[in-house]
């Protein structure tokens, strides 16, 4: 078996063990959760992850996709995505803060609205782990990046755990949401060896949306 092809079965295995890995202590976590917390927080949190899911979308845009495919991405690539990702991360962050309270009424629910734009700081702080994750996956790096996301979701999750045992409620799922995006973001930022460069080119971002619109 060549070298290559030894890379990409290694890399799937990982990837399969490390989604398989988070998955169940996110099970976990959240069956221990469910037993602390009543319904009502659950519903709320399952209302705000419907908006966050949906801008996660929006703000990675296929992009993180495109620089996969491309064979040779070049720094100046990488930072292209990075600051774009960050630009709609933020207008996206904004855009939730000025409608939380119309969601709020929607929902006619008061607390949603602060709920809401806490959450949505996980938006950003995605930003900043799209293309530091993207360059360990481009190096192979699978076994490295199914660790760091153990070690993110095991972490968020026993911090979860223990405010909600002190009593903070639906706080202890929003904080839990908000630190695993944030370990991911300082573990992949310091081992991905990815540096940001203050670099946009326009042809960059041409040639990697034309495919990162049609995957989103």
């Amino acid at each position: 078996m060549s070298s290559l092809k030894r890379k990409i079965l290694s890399g799937s295995l990982w990837t399969i063990i490390g989604q398989f890995i988070s998955l169940a202590i996110s099970l976990l976590s959240n069956i221990w959760l469910a037993r602390l917390l009543n319904p009502d927080d659950f519903g709320r949190f399952g209302i705000i992850m419907f908006f966050i899911s949906i801008a996660n979308v929006m703000v990675e845009g296929g992009l993180s996709a495109a620089l996969i495919r491309k064979k040779e991405p070049t720094e100046k690539d990488y930072s292209t995505v990075f600051f774009f990702n960050l630009f709609v991360s933020l207008s996206i962050f904004f855009i939730i803060f000025l409608f939380s309270g119309k969601i709020s009424d929607y929902y006619n629910d008061s607390s949603l609205s602060l709920l809401l734009i806490c959450s949505s700081i996980v938006i950003i702080f995605n930003a900043f782990q799209l293309v530091p994750s993207v360059k360990i996956i481009v190096d192979m790096r699978f076994r490295e990046k199914a660790i760091y996301e153990f070690i993110a979701t095991i972490l968020s999750s026993f911090t979860g755990i223990i405010l909600a045992q002190i009593g903070f409620g639906i706080w202890a799922i929003i904080f839990m949401n908000i630190l695993k995006s944030l370990f991911l973001v300082i573990i992949l930022n310091v081992y991905s060896f990815y540096r940001i460069q203050l670099i946009f080119s326009r042809s960059s971002f041409r040639s990697l949306f034309s495919f990162g619109f049609n995957t989103t």
